[in-house]
């Protein structure tokens, strides 16, 4: 059942429900992503990011645009990998980049801990690429 109070979300119910699922796609695609790559004999990654853009299930009286019913609209980003997202901003004085995500590199020292403190390892490859390892079948342990 999902918590609903007179019949709507509350936005931090909405950030919940979006966040978990969000969290829990991304586990099933890097499970079946590793399972189909360790059967052709691979130990190779992928980056992935992603935008949801939810007009939110507060009450009708709120409402990020007049006339369009379901509440305040928000951008949920999630990711995973080398990669970034960016939202381009329309101001009165022109546009602006707005920075959705942090790129997951493992030349970043608070990525280097965070793979570390999961159980994870990096170095750097034969090719100069830097790469994060974990042991076969876990990499979707790493959050």
């Amino acid at each position: 059942a999902w918590p609903v109070q007179h019949g709507h979300l509350t936005v931090q119910d909405e950030v919940k429900l979006v966040t978990g699922a969000l969290t829990e796609a991304f586990a099933v695609a890097d499970k079946l992503y590793i399972q189909g790559a360790s059967k052709k004999g691979s130990s190779d990654g992928s980056t992935a990011i992603m935008a949801l853009v939810s007009d939110g299930f507060e009450s009708e009286g709120e409402e990020t645009f007049p006339g369009v019913k379901g509440g305040v609209t928000k951008v949920f980003c999630a990711n995973v990998g080398d990669c970034r997202g960016i939202l381009i901003r329309r101001t009165d004085t022109g546009w602006i980049p707005v920075r959705l995500s942090e790129d997951h590199k493992p030349t970043r020292k608070d990525e280097q801990q965070r793979v570390i403190a999961a159980g994870g390892h990096i170095g750097v490859d034969r090719g100069g690429c830097w790469r994060v390892v974990k042991p076969r079948g876990a990499l979707h342990d790493l959050k």
